[in-house]
């Protein structure tokens, strides 16, 4: 099944300025003056960050950026720019392709579409379709938004490159300003009509954690506030760290979920308390909530200075969880929950295992790993009800000898 070029769903589109187009668009002229470039180094970081967010949440392993491919990409998107954003794919042999298309009408500002935008699209547009069965080509082979879909999760796929290019729609098209990304992949997806090749390459979700249903959002939410801050990488989910966040978990909360760290570093805990009157088949623990938390109240508190550590070490308990959350080194997490009650009610934990490690206890490391807000991006606010029942906790710092120490470990044998 080839890669198809996506239908924009309505909510994008409107942010974009106009609406996406889909496979079946008309051929139209070639207006003149089309806009094309390569992309910046920020665009491909956030696109690369992106694809490999989605293949995180699919166990594929993560992409690296290829520089020939994204060359390849950019000459394709500059054409279709140049030919008023015609949608069609280039054909190219040996690659993957997913295309992307925003417009705008005359009179509407000018079009635009990032990468980040395109990947989005191409994942949201296949998984609310997608049939997870055993003959997964068979059965999704008449949907033409899954081919995009199952190319960005493709595991035998390798590298990534990605070019964009505006241009103008011709007046007999009605005029306007158009906007395309292409993203050409090695080794291509989709490349067989077999079910096998399919179910063995495009995964279902990796996400589930023991008494945690919104892992996969809380996920989301920790590289919402991440990217934020000095576009720190998106985190990959690791089951090691999973089960050993689920044991403290489930052993808090048969301790009425008093909020302590077990002694394991790079470790974030909240604690949430319910009175009698909530049922408690209705209480779930949630890492969406134990997100806003650890980063409301560190934000809240932290003092960004030339000596991060001495200044906000007296607040280290309500900063820990935060700088955690945001240690641009840590590369993978695990999370977990678990319900408890207490002598006045019902409650719940979420414990967080983080490798590597934050909370390295020098100014000059903690300056490297801990950047202020660079991101305009409108973040979450935490409402004052839920502050005022959830409780932090973090794991102890990190000394400069545990930290050599720490660099050299694995995930398994950190979380131990």
């Amino acid at each position: 099944m080839l890669p198809c070029v996506a239908l924009g769903e309505q909510s994008l589109a409107q942010r974009l300025g106009g609406r996406a187009l889909g496979c079946n668009a008309s051929e139209v002229g070639r207006p003149p003056f089309p806009r094309a470039g390569a992309l910046t180094t920020q665009s491909q970081a956030q696109g690369l960050e992106q694809h490999n967010l989605y293949r995180y949440l699919h166990q594929a392993p993560p992409l690296k950026w290829n520089g020939t491919l994204a060359r390849g990409a950019q000459a394709w998107a500059n054409r279709l720019a140049a030919s008023g954003c015609k949608l069609q794919h280039s054909g190219a042999p040996g690659v993957g392709e997913n295309v992307a298309l925003s417009v705008s009408p005359r009179g509407s500002p000018p079009s635009r579409l990032s990468v980040l935008q395109a990947v989005d699209l191409w994942y949201s547009q296949g998984v609310k379709g997608y049939r997870w069965t055993d003959k997964p080509w068979t059965d999704n082979k008449d949907n033409r938004d899954v081919g995009p879909f199952q190319q960005l999760l493709w595991i035998a796929t390798s590298s990534v490159g990605c070019g964009s290019a505006t241009g103008a729609r011709p007046p007999a098209s009605g005029g306007g300003t158009c906007a395309v990304v292409v993203c050409r992949y090695h080794k291509p997806g989709n490349s067989a009509a077999s079910d096998g090749v399919v179910l063995a390459n495009v995964q279902p979700t990796s996400f589930w954690s023991p008494g945690l249903p919104d892992a996969q959002r809380g996920l989301q939410r920790v590289t919402l506030y991440r990217a934020a801050h000095g576009r720190a990488l998106a985190l990959a989910w690791n089951a090691t760290l999973q089960r050993s966040a689920q044991l403290w978990a489930s052993k808090l909360a048969s301790r009425s979920c008093t909020p302590q760290a077990s002694g394991a570093k790079g470790e974030s805990v909240a604690a949430r308390f319910y009175g009698t009157d909530v049922a408690v088949e209705q209480v779930k623990p949630s890492l969406v909530d134990a997100a806003d938390l650890w980063y409301t109240v560190g934000a809240r508190t932290y003092r960004f200075t030339s000596r991060p550590w001495s200044d906000n070490r007296a607040d280290y308990g309500r900063v820990g969880p935060f700088t955690q959350l945001l240690w641009q080194s840590s590369t993978s997490v695990g999370c977990a929950g678990a319900v408890g009650s207490t002598d006045d009610g019902t409650c719940t934990v979420v414990v967080c295992h983080f490798f590597r490690p934050g909370n390295v206890a020098d100014d000059d490391v903690t300056n490297a790993n801990v950047k202020p807000r660079s991101s305009a991006t409108r973040l979450p606010q935490i409402s004052e009800a839920l502050e005022t029942d959830m409780i932090a906790a973090g794991a102890g710092p990190v000394t400069l000898a545990q930290r050599g120490r720490l660099l050299r470990a694995s995930p398994s044998t950190a979380a131990a």
